[in-house]
């Protein structure tokens, strides 16, 4: 399953993306992948969440992954990368464009 982020992931918004990808990984046998194409900024807050959501779907069994992303993304992990390599399993397809059946949008916005 593809769940498309839009907006900003930060400190205030991070834990809901988090609490989002958790809900999904309650389904049987569901890998999800987090569709960041229309994130307009992320912090290490954002990233936080996705590495403990990654860590949590391989303890049950399952995976989280990440891709595509946006420009904002991409040079943000880029920034990342160059000194803290990420798990090469985080990434789905090398950040391209994943087929999605029916991709839910959650918009996240600190205003």
């Amino acid at each position: 399953m593809t769940l498309r982020v839009g907006g900003e992931i930060d400190l205030d918004t991070a834990p809901v993306l988090e609490a989002e990808i958790y809900a999904w990984l309650r389904c049987p046998l569901v890998a999800v992948t987090v569709d960041l194409s229309s994130v307009t900024f992320i912090d290490c807050s954002g990233l936080n969440s996705l590495l403990r959501s990654h860590a949590r779907a391989a303890r049950e069994h399952s995976t989280v992954r990440i891709g595509p992303v946006s420009a904002t993304v991409d040079r943000f992990l880029t920034l990342v990368c160059a000194m803290h390599p990420l798990p090469d399993d985080l990434f789905q397809n090398h950040g391209q464009p994943v087929p999605a059946t029916a991709p839910a949008l959650l918009v996240l916005s600190t205003t």
